[in-house]
């Protein structure tokens, strides 16, 4: 879900389904994040990310990729990313595993991860595991979380596309029946019937954040059925939605998850933005001052820095962006109570 510097590149080495690419770069960095942490070891081990799809797909993969990369070249370490490893278990498990058999120290994974983190977990004690954009599935001592919360945005997003919609029917595309994804589906349902009493919702699942075919063919089927506003939680399958909306003729407001899309069409109205440069940066100096969090730090829209709704030119308009503001506010001054399977805590 964008390189912004020179680094030092090893020769890549291919492993089962996936590729290793160490990185070296050099600098310092600062602390940010949860006051409550376990005190680790600090060092100037290499660090390892595991992601389960392509880091060059202009979104989330990327975004953490590219992210961790700017955290390591000022805290002088080496990254080693293994990538396209799938969603089957024992590839996630294996490539998790080979990273922390050869001396990375932390190693993170992505929010599909996180059972194969936790498996990890117990065979490297003395090991550091780091999972984003989900909880950990059990309490261990070296397994920690960093958590955008996208199931809030989502609530904005929810609220910003009913307010747009004509025929109260919303639609919503994920990747997978993972927790991130369930939280921006309750969080944007939720969003869009407080909004407007008696919105649809209609969901699709297609089982991948990088397939376009599928985001396609998913936001063709809602267009048939009456929607006209669409929240595609997905990465590089965002541009399907696109297509899906342009070959149907109508004028159908796109709302895309983690990062800004507004360039691929004038029907991109918004996106959930959540910047995983902070939070890498915020993982590697917590890591470096051997002070990773306990369970999980959480990142909500307190801080529109971090996570925000942001609306695209031409969908900017005082009214929309009156929605998004109004709505952000109630939830940061608690007069909108949002439940669990919104916040995930």
């Amino acid at each position: 879900m964008m390189g912004r510097f020179v680094a030092k590149r090893s020769v890549a080495v291919l492993i089962p389904t996936a590729v290793m690419v160490a990185v070296v770069v050099s600098g310092c960095g600062s602390s940010s994040g949860d006051s409550s942490t376990t005190e680790t070891t600090a060092s100037t081990k290499p660090v390892g990310l595991v992601l389960t799809g392509p880091p060059n797909d202009n979104g989330y993969y990327q975004q953490v990729n590219d992210g961790l990369k700017n955290a390591a070249k000022k805290n002088g370490v080496t990254v080693n990313v293994v990538s396209n490893v799938g969603f089957e278990p024992a590839a996630i498990i294996s490539a998790t595993k080979n990273l922390a058999k050869a001396g990375n120290d932390p190693v993170i994974v992505d929010g599909a991860s996180g059972n194969a983190a936790a498996t990890v977990a117990k065979l490297y004690p003395d090991t550091q595991f780091v999972i984003h954009a989900a909880p950990p599935p059990v309490a261990l001592k070296n397994l920690h979380a960093y958590v955008p919360q996208q199931g809030i945005t989502s609530y904005v997003a929810g609220a910003l596309a009913a307010s747009l919609s004509k025929s109260k029917t919303v639609g919503f595309i994920g990747g997978l029946e993972d927790i991130p994804t369930g939280e921006a589906y309750a969080g944007y349902s939720g969003g869009a019937v407080a909004q407007v009493a008696g919105t649809k919702v209609p969901k699709a699942i297609i089982g991948s954040y990088s397939d376009p075919a599928k985001s396609k063919q998913a936001a063709s089927a809602q267009i048939a059925n009456g929607a006209d506003a669409i929240y595609a939680y997905v990465d590089s399958g965002f541009l399907g939605a696109v297509q899906a909306v342009t070959e149907s003729g109508k004028s159908i407001p796109l709302i895309s998850g983690t990062v800004a899309r507004c360039e691929l069409s004038k029907d991109v109205a918004a996106a959930t933005i959540a910047d995983n440069n902070v939070i890498m940066a915020d993982i590697l100096s917590d890591s470096a001052a051997g002070k990773l969090p306990n369970g999980t730090t959480y990142y909500g829209v307190d801080d529109p820095k971090i996570q925000r709704v942001q609306l695209c030119p031409g969908w900017d308009t005082p009214e929309n962006q009156k929605v998004v503001d109004d709505v952000t506010a109630s939830i940061t001054d608690g007069s909108v109570k949002l439940p669990k399977a919104i916040t995930g805590r």
